[in-house]
């Protein structure tokens, strides 16, 4: 039961701010460039 009702809220959060799935989508792009960037591995880039 208590599962259920955190899954509520999350849903409940997630419809009351409709940003945080961008916020999310922005974190893992800007993961993605520090890792790019600290990697230094140029021969594999995951976009042409």
């Amino acid at each position: 039961m208590k599962t259920s009702l955190k899954w509520i809220k999350v849903r409940l959060a997630i419809r009351d701010n409709p940003f945080n799935i961008l916020y999310w989508v922005l974190l893992i792009a800007f993961v993605y460039v520090v890792i790019g960037i600290y990697g230094m591995n140029w021969s594999y880039v995951p976009f042409p």
